[in-house]
């Protein structure tokens, strides 16, 4: 897929079609709008622009589900407002340490957009053991959050179990992400 901001329509069209013959398929049950924060806003998501594209695509039966992942809130709120996307995969916190998240969950189930959790440890911080780290690329992990996560780890074992299931039993979450970058660091979602 090409990135949105540099597609024409033609382009979206061509690279959609060549996803859905190399993948033996009549229709892409789910294509993701990454990292918006990379594209101008107001090219994309004008009238003849690439999200308009999409949209008509998935109108057209090409495209299942339109969906955005990632970007500041701000961003994912003005894209949300498009109401052109049907999922939202977020990287906001939603978790025991941090709410940030819950103004764009608010508006996503406003919309009937499905909201996915991809911060339910913030980064690896409400991980036990090994995978708990202090070192994280988006999010601030300072002396307060720290201590406020080994106060959890005391009362919740295993404190990642907590967090997840923080996620999971929000009826407003649709899915959540567990996120690990090799198969062996994923292991322990099933001891959870």
């Amino acid at each position: 897929m090409c990135a949105l901001a540099s597609c024409s329509g033609d382009g979206i069209v061509r690279a959609v079609e060549g996803s859905l013959q190399r993948l033996g398929l009549d229709l892409l049950p789910l294509v993701l709008l990454r990292k918006p924060e990379e594209f101008s806003f107001e090219p994309a998501t004008a009238h003849s622009g690439p999200l308009a594209t999409l949209v008509g695509l998935r109108d057209h039966g090409m495209i299942n589900h339109l969906g955005i992942a990632s970007g500041p809130i701000d961003l994912q709120l003005k894209c949300l407002q498009t109401d052109a996307f049907d999922a939202l995969i977020s990287h906001v916190p939603s978790n025991l340490l941090d709410r940030a998240a819950e103004p764009l969950i608010e508006n996503a189930v406003s919309r009937e957009v499905a909201f996915v959790n991809g911060a339910p440890f913030t980064g690896r911080l409400l991980l036990d053991g090994e995978g708990r780290s202090t070192q994280g690329m988006n999010w601030e992990r300072g002396p307060a959050r720290l201590e406020r996560s080994d106060k959890m780890r005391l009362i919740c074992v295993p404190l990642a179990a907590a967090a997840l299931q923080f996620s999971k039993l929000d009826p407003r979450v649709a899915s959540t992400i567990v996120g690990a970058s090799t198969s062996s660091k994923a292991d322990f979602v099933t001891d959870l």
